[in-house]
């Protein structure tokens, strides 16, 4: 229990920090409905739509996460000039978020989701984005404004889902002026940027993108390891937390340590948005004064509460609290 309440005690300091989130927006789009019947067109379902329904996504659903937590968010991203950008807008301003870079571009979509979704089930997904680099212009316009507020934050999240708003050029500016600040940066990386990440604090992956980064095929907990190894050596990080799904979390740390947390045990309902969830709970208990372990402890907790309620969502820090005093034995091995 003594491990319960020192994790309380960090999630207690959470109120107010403030945390730079540089990323990809998205809108997750869901369109719910019931099939009763082919097409007379083709040999496909048709889905007789009875709701519609839009939710935060991407970065922007690290956003909402930190706001839920009582973080403050600063968020810095692209939409395009449309529907889905404004309604993006619209939504961070309806949650209080008053200080941030949010660009529009004319030339890009809004990175937008769909997933049709009967009775619980997703039958397919649709994506609408652009993936190329943003120009040159937005870049600049993002750097001045990290410029012009990092001496105003506690902590840095990149949520890079390669949508073109992280560029390896972008990372290049702005990492080595976190690190001459002493600010605590966690990325959260698929497997294109991952190498670029050199000099981070703390990098969450999952495993088929370090696996697919290391061009290390993971068979059993001995590739693991060496995925986990080679990650840190190659990063200069802090700590490597690789996200397996049911299998919990396991974190490399630079002084040679291995910690496997085991994932809570509840049925996962939908994984959708797990990892924004589990990268804003780290970040917060960094910027909180959190050794890494306790901070993998509590994202880890974290995604269990997230992964037993459907579609994207987020956590608030009370849900969180009372998960964490229900399951209190907080093992972990190592």
């Amino acid at each position: 229990m003594d491990s319960a309440l020192s994790l309380v005690n960090v999630m207690e300091r959470f109120s107010g920090k403030r945390i730079l989130i540089i990323g990809d927006l998205m809108v997750d789009h869901y369109i719910l409905g019931n099939v009763n019947r082919i097409s007379p067109e083709a040999p496909i379902l048709v889905v007789d739509a009875s709701s519609y329904i839009y939710k935060l996504g991407g970065a922007a659903n690290v956003v909402n996460c930190v706001i839920n937590m009582g973080g403050e968010p600063l968020p810095v991203g692209v939409v395009g000039a449309d529907d889905f950008g404004r309604w993006i807008m619209d939504e961070l301003e309806n949650r209080g978020v008053t200080d941030s870079c949010l660009l529009v571009s004319q030339d890009r979509p809004t990175t937008t989701k769909t997933r049709i979704v009967v009775k619980g089930q997703h039958l397919m997904r649709v994506d609408h984005e652009k993936r190329d680099p943003i120009d040159s212009d937005l870049m600049k316009h993002i750097i001045t404004f990290v410029k012009d507020n990092v001496d105003d934050i506690d902590g840095v999240i990149f949520s890079d889902y390669e949508k073109g708003v992280v560029t390896t050029n972008l990372l290049g500016k702005l990492i080595p002026l976190f690190k001459t600040l002493d600010v605590c940066v966690v990325a959260d990386a698929k497997a294109g940027n991952l190498p670029h990440y050199n000099g981070v604090t703390v990098v969450r992956t999952n495993i088929a993108n370090s696996s697919m980064a290391t061009g290390i095929t993971f068979i059993n907990e001995t590739s693991l390891r060496n995925i986990g190894l080679n990650l840190l050596a190659h990063l200069k990080c802090e700590a490597v937390v690789i996200t397996r799904g049911r299998n919990g979390l396991s974190v490399f740390e630079k002084n040679g340590g291995l910690t496997q947390i085991p994932a809570t045990k509840e049925i996962a309902k939908d994984i959708t948005g797990a990892g924004d969830v589990v990268i804003s709970t780290f970040a917060l208990a960094m910027a909180s004064g959190a050794t890494i372990i306790d901070a993998a402890r509590l994202a880890n907790y974290a995604a269990g509460v997230k992964v037993t309620k459907p579609g994207t969502g987020t956590v608030s820090i009370d849900m969180l609290h009372d998960w964490i005093i229900k399951n209190n034995s907080l093992l972990c091995f190592k």
